[in-house]
């Protein structure tokens, strides 16, 4: 360890490790990125020269990211032509393109019902104060009497909603603080130092400020105007008048009241509808009764043999669980979007292709993640020779046969891949929306995972609760 950082160049976190990006190949074994050009996973910052602008910055940026471009290309990688965009922002998420939709609905999903929150409280205070006017109409037709003048009277009903108003400014400021960190030690307390520390900023400090007086005066106008309206000759004889039946204002605060009330009733059932909303759509393939098991595994050496054999050691080991049914691996994760890679049919030449998902699987993949079958037949253990090598089969999806051969049948059909290897199509499966949550997949073949390989990603098909599987100690 050569030195110490301070807590707020963590990125959020609890606690954090700077290390040199080269030590990659040494902390994350899942390849050594740093001789893969085309998986991004380093981000970047920056600091201008003096002298240089944000525009001179972003046209020598655009520069280098067009000669990226064509080195994608010349690496034959793909044959669809690779345009890197670059946006200006000032680092926020609302500016960001591929946050900007999500993060304004969230702020309108979140806002909208505070405000209405806000609102009504806002409303329920100003009954309170214009029924404590009301109740204190005789003390203030006196003060009336004795020569108080409205200014005065206004000042002093203006001090109360104040005084009301800046306590509870000072105890939402100590809840913003501690109620983060309460939460957190609720859920889980090994985790309550995650939550990051919170330090004021005085632009948000003055709009909570300015919103916090509008509120006050909108609480405080309502009591004034009934103030303003005694008649002091009824109040003090301690007779009833205009100013203390029902006015117009309170008609208007109740129907206020019962319409936000009545919107936050109906938006507190929609959003109770939403998890099972969510939960209820069908991905086209099981989600419930699956788990990811995480590899770390360097498969970068020379002790092949000693990892495949960790490997059936492993699949042996969970198959051997109570509950578990099946294994299966994949090289596309799911809804993650990953770049699409050119098909083409025998008759094609490169270049002449679609884009199309290609994922890698096992055997069992289908069944394990229960996807259904539309036509010929799925992956079997006899596609593998005994090295382990797969036959050339494949698997297309609906969306895939559609796309390809609209009025012919897919089965027997020959694809060709970016390596030029020959494919055989044996099945059609149902299409799954594994890319983007709730949106159909676009074209994906599948092909056959050989038995020798040592990537993908491993998936557990299970019975029961999730509480019985435990990475038994001699695996660990």
């Amino acid at each position: 360890m050569v030195g110490i950082a301070p807590s707020d160049a963590a990125n959020f976190l609890a606690g954090a490790v700077f290390v040199p990006y080269t030590l990659q190949p040494l902390l994350q074994r899942t390849g050594d990125l740093l001789n893969s050009p085309d998986s991004p996973w380093l981000s970047i910052a920056g600091r201008l020269r003096p002298g240089y602008s944000r525009d001179d910055a972003r046209s020598e940026l655009e520069t280098i990211l067009r000669q990226q471009d064509r080195a994608y290309l010349d690496r034959q990688i793909s044959v669809f032509n690779r345009k890197t965009s670059l946006v200006l922002t000032n680092g926020s998420f609302i500016q960001h393109p591929a946050f900007r939709d999500r993060v304004v609905a969230l702020m309108v999903l979140i806002l909208g019902p505070l405000s209405l929150v806000l609102l009504l409280a806002c409303s329920n205070v100003t009954m309170l104060f214009l029924s404590r006017t009301i109740a204190r109409r005789g003390d203030v037709a006196v003060r009336l009497a004795l020569g108080v003048g409205r200014a005065r009277l206004l000042c002093m009903l203006l001090f109360e909603s104040s005084a009301t108003a800046l306590a509870a400014g000072v105890v939402s400021v100590f809840l913003a603080y501690r109620v983060p960190m309460l939460i957190m030690d609720a859920i889980d307390p090994s985790q309550s130092r995650a939550v990051p520390l919170m330090h004021p900023d005085w632009r948000v400090f003055a709009y909570l400020a300015v919103l916090v007086l509008v509120a006050t005066l909108a609480s405080s106008v309502a009591p004034m105007h009934a103030a303003w309206k005694l008649d002091l000759v009824s109040e003090l004889k301690g007779r009833e008048s205009s100013a203390t039946t029902r006015s117009g204002t309170t008609n208007f605060l109740i129907v206020a009241q019962i319409a936000m009330s009545f919107v936050l009733i109906t938006a507190a059932v929609l959003f109770e509808r939403v998890p099972s909303i969510v939960t209820g759509m069908d991905p086209g393939f099981e989600t419930r009764h699956t788990l990811q098991v995480p590899l770390e595994i360097d498969t970068s050496g020379t002790r092949r043999s000693s990892d495949l054999a960790f490997y059936r050691a492993l699949q042996a080991r969970i198959l051997a669980l109570p509950g578990v049914q099946s294994v299966a691996y994949e090289s596309l994760p799911p809804f993650r979007q990953m770049p699409p890679s050119e098909i083409r049919l025998a008759t094609e030449k490169k270049g002449e292709g679609r884009p199309a998902s290609v994922d890698n699987v096992s055997t069992d993949f289908f069944s394990t993640f229960a996807i259904r079958r539309i036509a010929g037949r799925g992956f079997q253990t006899s596609d593998s020779d005994q090295n382990g090598n797969s036959a050339a089969v494949a698997i297309v999806s609906q969306a895939f046969a559609k796309q390809f051969w609209p009025d012919l049948n897919p089965l027997g059909q020959i694809v060709v891949t970016p390596a030029e290897k020959k494919l055989t199509v044996i099945g059609v499966v149902a299409d799954t929306r594994s890319e983007q949550f709730g949106v159909l997949d676009g074209p994906r073949l599948y092909t056959l995972r050989e038995l020798t390989a040592l990537d993908g990603q491993l998936y557990v098909r299970f019975t029961g609760s999730t509480t019985f599987i435990e990475t038994p100690s001699e695996m660990e």
